[in-house]
């Protein structure tokens, strides 16, 4: 018996061989703040069609991610993660990413109402309250203003900051 061996050639696509998927252009990491869309697109070559599927945290099929781009609207900060793509065909797969997502909540600073107090009686500033993570309240001034024998007003502005530098501020007067 005899074996010859000749050169295979591919017919498909006009003498092409059909192949695997590659990814030729990632998903990139992203930082946004609480409450915006997100978007990230994959690019991939080989032979086509291809399929897709988006995954969060390396195990957690998204299940209506099945498309080139993934799309999150309104993040919270429980959407803070890891998302990877895997684009398959008839000829095998290739994985994306990872990319991460940091989604930061805004320091948001409310103040007291403005009051007013009578000449002589105790009072102080009402503490402000604060949301955000990691952040830092400190009084940014404090301005009295006063008018001779009219009674005067003081006026203090806070200012919360968090470690990403984004800041929110507010003012409470009080007149007496």
């Amino acid at each position: 018996w005899s074996l010859e061996l000749s050169p295979i050639s591919c017919y498909d696509g006009g003498g092409q061989c059909p192949t695997a998927p590659q990814i030729t252009q990632n998903p990139g990491d992203l930082v946004v703040t609480n409450g915006d869309n997100v978007s990230w697109t994959v690019v991939a070559e080989g032979t086509e069609p291809f399929s897709y599927q988006w995954y969060f945290e390396g195990t957690n099929e998204l299940a209506e991610a099945t498309n080139a781009t993934l799309e999150l609207t309104n993040v919270s900060v429980a959407d803070s993660g890891s998302y990877q793509v895997v684009v398959t065909n008839l000829y095998g797969s290739a994985t994306g990413g990872p990319a991460n997502l940091t989604v930061v909540v805004l320091p948001s600073l409310t103040c007291g109402s403005n009051e007013v107090v009578d000449l002589g009686s105790s009072w102080d500033f009402t503490e402000p309250t604060a949301s955000g993570s990691n952040m830092t309240i400190s009084v940014e001034s404090t301005v009295t203003n006063g008018a001779c024998g009219l009674g005067y007003s003081v006026t203090r502005t806070w200012v919360v900051r968090d470690e990403q530098g984004y800041e929110d501020s507010c003012s409470q007067t009080v007149e007496v």
